[in-house]
C-alpha cells in the first residue's frame, strides 16, 4: 500500500508531461527486449529493442536451426554490428510493420562471418520472411554491411516489405558455400541508396 500514492503521483506527472502512464508506472515495459527460449534458441522480439553491438546469434559458432521472430509493429536496432547473425537452418520472420536496422560503420573483413556487419546474415538453408509494411535496413556508412547477406547456399528470402541499404547492396550473396541456389521471391521493394538518399544508384542485389 505504501507504493500506491507514489504511483498516483507518477501517473499525474506522466499525464502532465505527455508520457504514457504505463511508462511512468512500469518503466521496464517501455522498452521490451528480445526474449530467448529453448534449444536451439528461439528469439521473440516485441516493442523496441536496442541491441547495441551484441547481435542475436553467434554466427559461425552456431547453433543451427535458430529462430527469430520480430512481431508486428516491433523494432530491433543494432549499432556498429549485425542485428542477427546465425548459422544453418535459420528461420527469421519480420511480421507486418516490424523493422530491423543496423548501422555498420567499419569496412573490411569484420563481423562474425568476416563479411561485414550486415543487418541480417546466415549461412545455408535458411528462410527469411519480411511481411507487408515491414523493413530491414542497413543505414551505416560501411560499403560492405548489407541489409541481408546470405553467406552460403540454399537460402530463401520472401519479401513483401522493404529491404534497403544506404551505402551498399541491399542483398548480397557471399558464396562462402556453393551448391544449392539461393532464391529471392520479391513482392515488395529491394533498393540501395547513395548516402542519405534512397535511390537506385547501383546494384541492389549482388554477389
Amino acid at each position: 500500500m505504501e507504493g500506491r500514492p507514489f504511483r498516483f503521483i507518477a501517473a499525474w506527472l506522466s499525464i502532465l508531461a505527455g508520457f504514457p502512464i504505463s511508462q511512468a508506472l512500469f518503466p521496464d515495459l517501455a522498452q521490451a527486449a528480445c526474449t530467448v527460449a529453448g534449444t536451439p534458441p528461439t528469439w521473440t522480439c516485441s516493442g523496441t529493442t536496442n541491441l547495441g553491438t551484441t547481435p542475436l546469434g553467434n554466427g559461425p559458432n552456431g547453433p543451427d536451426n535458430a529462430t527469430v521472430t520480430v512481431v508486428s509493429g516491433a523494432s530491433v536496432a543494432a549499432g556498429n554490428a549485425s542485428a542477427i547473425s546465425l548459422r544453418d537452418g535459420a528461420v527469421i520472420t519480420v511480421q507486418s510493420g516490424g523493422s530491423i536496422t543496423s548501422s555498420g560503420a567499419s569496412g573490411g573483413s569484420n563481423g562474425l562471418w568476416g563479411a561485414g556487419k550486415n543487418t541480417i546474415e546466415f549461412r545455408s538453408h535458411g528462410t527469411l520472411t519480411v511481411g507487408e509494411g515491414a523493413a530491414i535496413r542497413a543505414i551505416g556508412t560501411s560499403t560492405n554491411a548489407e541489409a541481408v547477406n546470405l553467406i552460403g547456399e540454399g537460402n530463401t528470402v520472401i519479401n513483401h516489405g522493404t529491404i534497403s541499404a544506404i551505402n551498399t547492396a541491399a542483398i548480397w550473396f557471399e558464396d562462402q558455400v556453393i551448391g544449392d541456389p539461393n532464391t529471392i521471391d520479391n513482392y515488395g521493394i529491394v533498393q540501395r541508396g547513395n548516402g542519405s538518399e534512397q535511390s537506385v544508384t547501383a546494384n541492389s542485389i549482388g554477389s
